[in-house]
């Protein structure tokens, strides 16, 4: 009976710890996608960084100090730590930026 309660006792913490991280599942690295952004291009994406925004254009900034271009909405301004998803795009003024299209603060 002991070890039935330890058993389960250990699936429970595994299980808790797991589901801790599922918002960092699939995260794109702002690294990565600054370095090579048109491997990205046309495709939907997921970061996490500082998000600084205003007007609906800014940049996100992971801890590393790797930023991307982002915009969302038209008059929206957002600040601070968010899991962004959105589609990498191109325009010839700002070149690649991540057009988004969830923000969900961390």
């Amino acid at each position: 009976m002991k070890k039935q309660l330890i058993i389960i006792a250990i699936i429970i913490l595994l299980i808790s710890v797991g589901l801790s991280g599922c918002n960092e599942i699939g995260l794109t690295n702002i690294g990565d996608l600054s370095a090579n952004p048109q491997n990205y291009l046309g495709k939907e994406v997921k970061i996490k960084g500082n998000v600084g925004l205003g007007l609906g254009i800014g940049a996100v900034t992971d801890e590393e100090g790797h930023s991307f271009p982002i915009k969302y909405g038209t008059m929206t301004t957002l600040t601070g730590k968010y899991y962004l998803t959105g589609i990498i795009k191109q325009t010839s003024l700002i070149g690649y930026y991540l057009d988004v299209s969830k923000a969900d603060a961390v």
